[in-house]
Parts: C-alpha cells; sequence; structure tokens
C-alpha cells in the first residue's frame, strides 16, 4: 500500500508542470489530494515528553505547540549557570576592589616588627663581634648573632615583597580573566535561555 501513495506523487509531480499555471520559478499547482503518512517532527534539546496536545488527523496551524517537553533539567542546568554567574561575579568584585585596608595595616604591622628585630639583631651583632675583637667572645656567639641578623633581613624582605604586592592591588592578567568567566557563564546563561 505504500507504494500506491508514491506512485501518485511521483505522478503528480511529473504531470503537474503541463496541467497547471505556473506563476513563479518554483510554484507547482496541481489538483487532488495530498496524503501523508510519515511526519518527523524534532527539537531543539532531547527530553522526555510531557505531553503530546494533538491527535492523528487534527488540523495543525503555523505555530501552534504540538508537543512538550520536561524541562526540570534545563531549568536545573540553568540554576546552576546562574550560581555560576554570581560566583564569578562576586570574583571579579573582589579583584577589583583589591586588597582591604585592614589586610594592609596587617603586613605593614608585620614589616615595622621585623623591622625593630632586625635593628635588635645588628645590635648583638656589633655587641658580638666587639666582645670578639677584646677577646671576651666566642666565634660562635658571633656566628649565632650574625645568622639571626641574615635571617631576620630575609624575613622583613619577604614581608616587604608582600606588602608591595598588596598596595599594587590585583594584576589587569587577573581582572581580564575575572571579566572573561563572567562573560563566559553569562553565554551559557543566553544558551540555555534558548532551549
Amino acid at each position: 500500500m505504500q507504494t500506491r501513495p508514491l506512485v501518485l506523487f511521483l505522478l503528480a509531480a511529473a504531470l503537474g508542470p503541463a496541467c497547471g499555471n505556473r506563476t513563479g520559478p518554483s510554484l507547482l499547482t496541481a489538483n487532488g489530494h495530498v496524503e501523508a503518512t510519515d511526519v518527523r517532527l524534532s527539537t531543539k534539546v532531547s527530553g522526555r515528553l510531557a505531553s503530546l496536545d494533538v491527535a492523528e488527523g487534527d488540523v495543525i496551524k503555523k505555530g501552534q505547540v504540538v508537543a512538550r517537553l520536561e524541562t526540570t533539567d534545563s531549568e536545573l542546568a540553568l540554576q546552576q549557570a546562574r550560581a555560576e554567574r554570581d560566583q564569578a561575579g562576586a570574583e571579579l568584585r573582589l579583584r577589583l576592589a583589591g586588597a582591604r585596608a585592614e589586610d594592609v595595616a596587617e603586613v605593614e604591622a608585620q614589616v615595622a616588627s621585623a623591622e625593630a628585630d632586625l635593628a635588635g639583631a645588628e645590635r648583638d651583632l656589633k655587641r658580638m663581634q666587639d666582645l670578639l675583637a677584646r677577646g671576651s667572645g666566642t666565634t660562635k656567639s658571633r656566628d649565632d648573632a650574625q645568622t639571626r641578623r641574615d635571617v631576620l633581613k630575609g624575613r622583613l624582605d619577604a614581608l616587604q615583597q608582600s606588602l608591595a604586592r598588596l598596595r599594587a592591588g590585583t594584576r589587569g592578567e587577573e581582572k581580564d580573566a575575572a571579566r572573561a568567566r563572567v562573560a563566559t557563564v553569562e553565554a551559557r546563561i543566553a544558551q540555555l535561555e534558548q532551549r
């Protein structure tokens, strides 16, 4: 039985141009009855069919909803993307704001403490060198004082670098990366909203 509609269609297609009046280059006018036996529909996304709003034989108008899919998975993905956008936005605001005044003040206090410790260590080293020069001190005592001074100088240098980094703020590349993360999540949200 399936060959009969196909033969009729081919016959109509072949004879149609000879029988009809053409008003356009691709317009075919013919008389008769068209019977469609198989219609395939597709959606942008896959999912479970929630409802089928038409039955066999129903007349369908352009733009009419014929079926609905379950949207739970899409809604959850959209919620997750929005949460990621909020997180990326917060990260961007942190990068733009830079270091808090309290953090800078804390490192400044550590620098001041390290400077005082270093000054004391240098006084101890000078004292040990003077004692050693007069024959009252030992080489070990002087070497210990020198090691303590060198360690404190290294600690002070590291703290000064940390303070300089805090005062300089976030690098431009880090800010750009945070902006790009926000834009990426925004694009994902737009894509999910189209579904």
